[in-house]
């Protein structure tokens, strides 16, 4: 009887415990975001708890990035070590899954600005993109033994801060998994640059990727950005190599 009582004891203190998580509020939740992210991430206007609330704005590095917020997080995915939820904003909506095992992404008309996003990895910063990038996913999963899926990155009057050109045109960026790794194939939609090639990524170890870039249109307003990849060969094509992580 007595092992009976304690074991009800620490279920009811378990339950407790899992109902003040519930009510947790999100305000809680948006200073420690900015201070463990470097003041990198930011939430403004918060209301609701953790689990389902909603934010004005979501911010990288002081740029919006998604606005009129909303989310959904599912507290009983945490029994099988998974946190999943629901994304939804002015910007387009998504739904993730994260484990220690894979990521899960399925995205509905998610938009961002290209900007903040190119600013976190080294290799792109020279070019100063700027522009949008719309995500097309229907499942798109990375894991250890191999993703599965597709992901498109379609990147939206796609500019640069080196050329008074206002916009390049629109491109697009398929991503599809291979066995331990992820292969990037690229192609222009419309624009004056015709820009073709492919690349590889493992994670863990990073990747790289070459791309062959012709101007068949306004090709000096766009020299000081395709001089990036180095001087052009005979037939006037660039052709940039660039590694990343």
């Amino acid at each position: 009887m007595r092992i009976r009582s304690i074991v009800a004891v620490i279920l009811l203190f378990l339950l407790f415990l899992l109902f003040l998580l519930l009510q947790m509020p999100a305000a809680v939740v948006a200073p420690l975001l900015k201070r463990y992210s470097g003041n990198q991430l930011e939430l403004s206007a918060v209301e609701g708890s953790i689990w389902q609330g909603r934010a004005q704005v979501f911010s990288l590095r002081g740029t919006i990035l998604l606005e009129s917020v909303q989310w959904r997080l599912s507290p009983w995915g945490l029994l099988l070590l998974q946190l999943r939820g629901d994304i939804g904003s002015r910007n387009g909506s998504a739904s993730f899954a994260v484990s220690s095992e894979h990521v899960t992404l399925s995205t509905e008309g998610l938009v961002l600005p290209l900007a903040p996003l190119s600013q976190l990895d080294a290799s792109l910063v020279p070019f100063q993109l700027r522009g949008r990038v719309e995500l097309l996913t229907q499942r798109f999963s990375v894991a250890r033994d191999g993703g599965a899926g597709s992901l498109q990155l379609r990147l939206l009057d796609l500019g640069s801060g080196l050329v008074a050109v206002p916009s390049i045109g629109h491109y697009r960026i398929q991503v599809s998994p291979m066995r331990n790794a992820y292969r990037f194939t690229a192609a222009t939609e419309r624009g004056p640059l015709r820009v073709t090639g492919d690349g590889r990524w493992q994670p863990g170890k990073g990747g790289a990727i070459r791309l062959q870039l012709h101007p068949e249109d306004q090709a000096e307003a766009l020299r000081p950005l395709l001089s990036l990849a180095g001087r052009p060969a005979a037939s006037g094509d660039y052709y940039l190599n660039a590694s990343f992580r």
